[in-house]
């Protein structure tokens, strides 16, 4: 997963749906009806709405089972560095910001290594 608010990533680390507001970047990342439900913001009707129809087993196992898994912290890193690569690549600016993982490379590999050491003290 990339950029999130931290909530989701929570949520989704934990194996569960996300109810929220059906706008902004939030939304972007809750899927409707598949990672987690949205209601109208300002509508506490809507939200009780939403919440009633999050109670249905029908529907909760349904949510349940798109939950995607969140990186951890070596594939977090191997991504960042691998945009930063990509950003630093000449006509980078042109091509705008990447979304899929590009194979491992070595360099990469050794940039993540010296940080596991460094986090075990060797």
């Amino acid at each position: 997963m990339g950029e999130s608010p931290v909530v989701i990533q929570e949520a989704y680390a934990a194996g569960r749906p996300v109810i929220c507001t059906g706008i902004g970047g939030m939304a972007e990342k809750v899927r409707n009806g598949v990672t987690g439900l949205h209601f109208r913001r300002g509508d506490g009707n809507d939200l009780a709405r939403i919440i009633a129809t999050a109670t249905d087993p029908a529907t909760h196992a349904a949510l349940l089972a798109h939950i995607p898994q969140p990186f951890g912290p070596v594939e977090m890193a191997r991504r960042y560095l691998q945009a930063f690569a990509a950003a630093a690549r000449p006509g980078s600016a042109d091509d705008g910001p990447t979304t899929t993982a590009s194979p491992s490379s070595p360099m990469l590999d050794v940039a993540l290594l010296r940080g596991q050491r460094k986090k075990r003290g060797t």
